[in-house]
C-alpha cells in the first residue's frame, strides 16, 4: 500500500471519530464518571498517573527489546537501507502511523480526563462581582512593559 501520510491521517481520524461517537453518542457530552474517578484513584497509595507512566516506560522497553523496535529504528534512520536488508518498510511505517494515532488518542483522553469536572468552577464575570467581603480584590498590574 502506497498511501500518502495525509490520506491515512484523515482516514484514521474518521475511524476514531466514529469510535468516539459510539462511546459518547452526542458530541460535547460529558465523560463517563468512572473514567475521571479511575484516573484520580490512588491504588496502593500511589497516584494512578504513576502507574500509567510506568506502563508507558515498560511498553517502550518492550518495543526496544523486540525485533519490531530494531525495524523501527532502521526504517526511521534509513528506509532505503532497511528495505535492502529485507525489513518490511511499508508494514513498519503503517504500524508506526497506527501506534502514533493510538498514542495521540490516549494523550487526548488523558487531557480530557484531567480537565473534566473535578469540583472547580470557572471564574466568570459574575464571580468577580460577587466576591466574599474578606477576599482582596485583584489590582491590575501597571508595571508591564
Amino acid at each position: 500500500m502506497r498511501l500518502q501520510p495525509i490520506v491515512t491521517t484523515y482516514a484514521s481520524s474518521f475511524i476514531f471519530t466514529g469510535i468516539a461517537l459510539y462511546i459518547l453518542p452526542r458530541p460535547g457530552g460529558k465523560l463517563p464518571a468512572d473514567l475521571p474517578r479511575l484516573y484520580r484513584s490512588t491504588p496502593g497509595n500511589i497516584p494512578f498517573a504513576v502507574y500509567v507512566i510506568i506502563g508507558i516506560i515498560l511498553f517502550w522497553l518492550l518495543v526496544r527489546s523486540i525485533r519490531y523496535g530494531q525495524y523501527l529504528f532502521a526504517v526511521g534512520d534509513k528506509p532505503d537501507a532497511a528495505y535492502a536488508t529485507g525489513i518490511p518498510v511499508s508494514r513498519v511505517r503503517w504500524s508506526t502511523y497506527a501506534l502514533s494515532g493510538i498514542s495521540a488518542a490516549l494523550a487526548i483522553g488523558h487531557r480530557e480526563i484531567r480537565l473534566s469536572g473535578h469540583g472547580t468552577r470557572r471564574i466568570t464575570t459574575a464571580d468577580r462581582k460577587h466576591r466574599h467581603p474578606d477576599r482582596k480584590q485583584l489590582q491590575p498590574c501597571n508595571h508591564v512593559q
